[in-house]
């Protein structure tokens, strides 16, 4: 019996380490993880007056079941598509962070509705989705617009808790 239990034992770490050097390129988001400059891969783009550039999504994977779908809501970070001149200017680095912690929010509004609603097909959850992603797209660029890219820290202070805040009313949608 100990035998089998440090084989399965094994066996989890093992498939653990496959599943993490597959992804070491993406973060998924965790209430605890906080960006850091070794997180930004990607080439800075020298043209551009940004200091850094995250690149976040919400994605979705569709379950069917019987005559409806479930949808699973996740929110990631991708280290090759973000990039960041300063790597340790602690201010860009929190800036980043609200953008990543804004995807999750709207990853967990999209959950809202997903929970509340039942779906027939993919075009209900796409529907959904674009709504989402709309509103994110204004809450976004709200963000940038009013912390002036992290320039402005009593803003940006503003903006770190108005997200979390919005993110703890939500935590029934963590998952």
């Amino acid at each position: 019996m100990k035998t089998l239990v440090i084989i399965f034992c094994c066996l989890v770490i093992y498939f653990q380490t496959i599943a993490q050097t597959q992804n070491q390129d993406t973060i998924n988001w965790r209430v605890n993880y906080k960006l850091k400059g070794d997180d930004f891969k990607g080439t800075p783009d020298s043209n551009s007056v940004n200091a850094a550039v995250s690149s976040t999504a919400i994605n979705y994977k569709i379950i069917k079941k019987d005559s409806f779908i479930d949808v699973i809501v996740y929110c990631s970070f991708n280290k090759l598509w973000s990039w960041n001149k300063y790597k340790s200017e602690k201010a860009i680095l929190k800036h980043e962070q609200g953008h990543f912690d804004i995807s999750e929010l709207f990853a967990r509004k999209f959950r809202m509705l997903v929970r509340k609603g039942k779906f027939k097909d993919n075009s209900d959850a796409i529907v959904l989705y674009s709504k989402i992603m709309a509103e994110r797209e204004l809450f976004d660029t709200q963000y940038d617009n009013e912390t002036d890219f992290s320039n402005d820290s009593k803003k940006q202070l503003y903006w770190n808790n108005k997200i979390t805040l919005e993110i703890n009313k939500l935590n029934a949608y963590k998952e």
